[in-house]
C-alpha cells in the first residue's frame, strides 16, 4: 500500500485510479517536495482514514497556504506531480526533479533550512511520538512557518561554521586542543543562542498562538543540534563533567519540546503554549540549567 503520507490513489483504489506505476512514484515525490518546501504534509489530518480520504478526494495542497513567496510555476509542479489522475503526471521521477529544478531557478528561491514533520496519525489511539529531527515534527496545518528565511538561513550558517569547527579540532590536544575547544564552544553557543533569538522573535512578534507550536519546534531542534555538536567535541579533562551535563540539559529540554508537541498534536494547543511561556520568561528547569553550565564553561575557557 505504500506510507500513508505519501500514498498516491493508486494505491488506495486501484480499481478505481488504475495499477501502479511510475507516476505512482512520481506522486509520492511530489508529496515529498510539498513537505520539504513548507515544512508541513501536504494533508494534513488526525486519522489514517481522513489522510487516505484527502489523498483520493482533496485537491493538490497548496504552497502559498504556508508560504508566500512562492511562484506560480512552482505550485503548477506540485498540482501536476500530486494529480489524482496518474496520466497526469510527469512521465517520471526525474522530469518532476527538472521541473522543479527550473521554477526554482527560475524564480530564484532558496529551500528552506529543513524542519521536522508531525508524527504519523493513527487510528489505534493515543500511541503517537514525535518524529526524529530533522526532518521531523513540524506543525499541523494551523502553524505559520516564519516568512523570513534570512533568520533561518543564518541559523543554517552558524550550524554549519559550528561543525566544521568541531571538526577542525577533534585530533587536537593539550594547550592547542583547549584553545581550538574554546573556538568550537564559542562558535556553537552562538549558534543555538542565535537559532533561539529568532524562534523567540518570531513567536513574540506574531501574536499567533498557533505560532507557539512551531516555537517549540525550533527550540526542540535547536537544543538538538547543539546536544549532537557537543558529543562529537573532546573537552579538556576538567570541562568534561561540565560537557556532559551541558548535554543532558540540552537533551531535558529538547525532550520538554518533544512532549508538548506530542500532547498538543491532535488535541488543545494549551501544552505548547505552556512550554513556549515557561521559557520565553526564563521560567523553564532545563533551560536554567544550561545557562547554568554555559557560565561554567564560558568561565573556565576565558
Amino acid at each position: 500500500m505504500g506510507t500513508v503520507e505519501w500514498a498516491a490513489p493508486e494505491q488506495i483504489e486501484p480499481e478505481r485510479f488504475g495499477p501502479l506505476s511510475a507516476q505512482t512514484d512520481v506522486y509520492a515525490l511530489g508529496a515529498l517536495l510539498y513537505a520539504c518546501l513548507t515544512g508541513e504534509l501536504p494533508y494534513d489530518a488526525d486519522s489514517v482514514s481522513r489522510m487516505l480520504f484527502a489523498h483520493l478526494h482533496e485537491p493538490p495542497p497548496r504552497l502559498d497556504r504556508c508560504r508566500d513567496d512562492v511562484s506560480p510555476e512552482l505550485q503548477a509542479v506540485i498540482d501536476r506531480a500530486m494529480a489524482k489522475t496518474p496520466a497526469e503526471r510527469f512521465t517520471s521521477c526525474g522530469e518532476l526533479a527538472a521541473a522543479a529544478r527550473a521554477a526554482l531557478e527560475a524564480d530564484g528561491q532558496v529551500l528552506p533550512v529543513p524542519v521536522g514533520l508531525p508524527p504519523r496519525p493513527s487510528d489505534h489511539g493515543d500511541q503517537r511520538v514525535p518524529a526524529p529531527a530533522p526532518p521531523s515534527d513540524h506543525g499541523s496545518r494551523d502553524v505559520q512557518p516564519a516568512r523570513s528565511r534570512r533568520p533561518l538561513l543564518l541559523g543554517a550558517a552558524l550550524a554549519l561554521v559550528a561543525a566544521l569547527a568541531i571538526v577542525a579540532v577533534v585530533a587536537l590536544d593539550g594547550d592547542d586542543g583547549k584553545a581550538a575547544y574554546a573556538a568550537s564552544w564559542q562558535t556553537s553557543r552562538d549558534a543555538y543562542g542565535a537559532e533561539l533569538d529568532t524562534a523567540t522573535e518570531q513567536a513574540q512578534t506574531s501574536g499567533s498562538l498557533a505560532l507557539q507550536r512551531d516555537f517549540a519546534i525550533k527550540v526542540r531542534d535547536a537544543a538538538r543540534r547543539h546536544a549532537d555538536r557537543m558529543r562529537a567535541t573532546s573537552p579538556p579533562d576538567d570541562l568534561v563533567q561540565e560537557r556532559d551535563a551541558l548535554v543532558a540539559a540540552l537533551v531535558l529540554l529538547a525532550d520538554e519540546a518533544s512532549s508538548a508537541l506530542a500532547a498538543s498534536r491532535y488535541g488543545s494547543i494549551e501544552p505548547v503554549r505552556r512550554f513556549s511561556e515557561r521559557l520565553q520568561q526564563g521560567q523553564d528547569p532545563a533551560e536554567a540549567e544550561i545557562q547554568r553550565v554555559t557560565a561554567l564553561i564560558d568561565a573556565e575557557l576565558d
